[in-house]
């Protein structure tokens, strides 16, 4: 218990378990414990609860003490500095591959979310998202890896599917055989109806009177689908025009697609109303304007300027 030396023993150590983590992640995560046990004993930080900060160093004095608890005749003795600088070097190069471990492990248990994402060589995939939403996909790990076995694509695959140039799907039509135990009146088998339900919703311009919103919003059901319906449509349009990708960032690579829309009759005859309007309110104004002129320029020539109610 007198703490002899502490700082120069350890150092040695824990150089050697450095250079040695640094090459084989193994030992450090059977042995970092135990190794960071010595380190804290010479330089603890200020968080540690069950060792001092700094028990071997005198901040007041400027150095390390060799001699532990107890001072010699002359005072505690520095006696090495060569083996307390490479003592805390060593506790350095060990923080530096213990924290490193221990980032690793936090990234391997980092979460993840699993849901459908479109691939341009393979079509719908299961891919993995960092946001329980799964808006933010990531690729830093392989879907398989973090489920532990490997995925089958074969409904997928018959879901789209090219043959030929023509591009087949799986029937939304209830089938007589269907054995799910919901009996609705619709026609749509529960697959779709679940899909469908679960989407985002753009309904009301293209006039569906009895769709899903209309009818959920006169319930009070599906607030946020309902609410959200003309940011939907908004998002779908930037999609079909190549303003944006499926991501939501701006598309600078895709060359813009350009869309023509026709002027109904309603607002042709309405612009040409508003036109006239207004030609005729600017018209008028320049009427009322060269009249006044005119009749100030008669009433100068006579004498006579108006000042309030009194002509001078």
């Amino acid at each position: 218990g007198w703490y002899n030396d502490h700082h120069f023993h350890y150092g040695y150590y824990l150089y050697a378990c450095a250079l040695l983590g640094r090459w084989n992640t193994s030992f450090v995560e059977e042995y970092g414990y135990h190794v960071d046990t010595l380190r804290r004993d010479i330089a603890a930080s200020d968080d540690q609860k069950k060792f001092p900060l700094a028990r071997h160093k005198s901040w007041f004095d400027g150095h390390s003490f060799a001699s532990g608890l107890f001072p010699f005749a002359s005072g505690k003795s520095m006696e090495s500095s060569s083996e307390s600088i490479n003592g805390y070097y060593g506790a350095y190069l060990w923080s530096n591959v213990y924290q490193q471990q221990q980032q690793q492990d936090d990234d391997d248990e980092k979460e993840y979310f699993i849901g459908p994402m479109c691939d341009n060589d393979k079509g719908i995939v299961i891919g993995l998202f960092s946001d329980e939403n799964c808006w933010e996909p990531t690729f830093d790990i392989d879907v398989e890896d973090v489920l532990g076995y490997k995925l089958s694509y074969h409904v997928l695959s018959n879901v789209v599917k090219t043959e030929d140039g023509q591009q087949t799907c799986l029937s939304c039509l209830e089938q007589n055989d269907n054995n799910n135990g919901n009996a609705d009146d619709d026609e749509v088998n529960e697959m779709c109806e679940n899909i469908y339900t679960a989407s985002g919703k753009c309904e009301s311009p293209y006039g569906l009177e009895n769709g899903f919103v209309n009818l959920n919003r006169q319930d009070n059901n599906f607030e946020n689908q309902v609410e959200n319906e003309f940011m939907t449509c908004t998002f779908i349009n930037s999609l079909v025009w190549n303003s944006y990708t499926e991501t939501g960032e701006i598309n600078a690579i895709d060359e813009q697609d350009v869309v023509f829309r026709e002027v109904s009759t309603l607002q042709t005859t309405t612009l040409f109303v508003l036109t006239a309007t207004i030609l005729g309110l600017a018209s008028f104004t320049a009427y009322l304007y060269h009249k006044n002129e005119k009749i100030f320029a008669q009433t100068s020539s006579q004498g006579l300027v108006s000042l309030g109610n009194k002509y001078v």
